[in-house]
């Protein structure tokens, strides 16, 4: 009697090894785990902080710089981002990486922007010029819009991390043709270091832009 239990067992090992070898088997599945962890941010790489990251039966808040962490993951995984304002925000299925880094645009929170109002000579006001205003710390914040004249002023939002931005405004004037084609570069201005909060600011391009 028992060694026909043995050669049942037996006999029930080969089978499992064989289909495992074809297919798969219940005896064989790879229970194996690995951490994972990662950064969300909105647009131009600002840290999202504070909203909720689950994957499978676990789940964090994301620090300060947009960062999370799990220990005891199992491969392939889903991941829900949620806010205040959504549930289920965002929705990653069938992930394999260990770090990633999530871009997370559902919304835009108003309160970590800041303004600034630039004017410019009245020598560019006097022409039938175009352009672009440009802010940037040269890095990830880059703001800008277009400027045509005889409109002598630009508004710009920037985003502002950690509750200032440090960085330099940058104007370039130039002429177009009727189909609105570049044809000539005219002047170009840069100012100083200009640091920005969430608040509004003006800053002035004096005469000295031109050449």
């Amino acid at each position: 009697m028992k060694i026909k239990n043995i050669r049942t067992i037996l006999s029930s090992i080969i089978l499992c090894t064989l289909f495992s070898y074809f297919s798969g088997c219940d005896f064989l599945v790879d229970n194996s785990s690995t951490s994972v962890s990662g950064k969300i941010y909105y647009f131009d790489h600002i840290p999202v902080p504070n909203v909720k990251v689950s994957v499978q039966n676990q789940f964090v808040y994301t620090s300060n710089d947009g960062g999370f962490a799990f220990d005891g993951i199992s491969s392939p995984y889903d991941l829900i981002i949620s806010d205040s304002l959504n549930p289920a925000a965002a929705v990653y299925k069938g992930l394999s990486n260990r770090n990633i880094t999530i871009p997370y645009n559902s919304y835009t929170p108003n309160n970590i922007n800041g303004g600034i109002t630039v004017h410019l000579p009245k020598e560019i006001v006097q022409s039938n010029l175009r352009g672009k205003i440009v802010f940037t710390d040269g890095n990830y914040i880059n703001s800008y819009d277009d400027f045509t004249s005889p409109y002598s002023t630009v508004f710009l939002q920037v985003p502002v991390i950690s509750n200032s931005v440090t960085g330099k405004l940058i104007a370039l004037i130039y002429k177009t043709d009727s189909a609105q084609n570049i044809i000539s570069y005219e002047n170009y201005g840069e100012s100083p270091d200009i640091r920005i909060t969430r608040s509004l600011i003006d800053y002035s391009f004096d005469s000295a832009f031109y050449p």
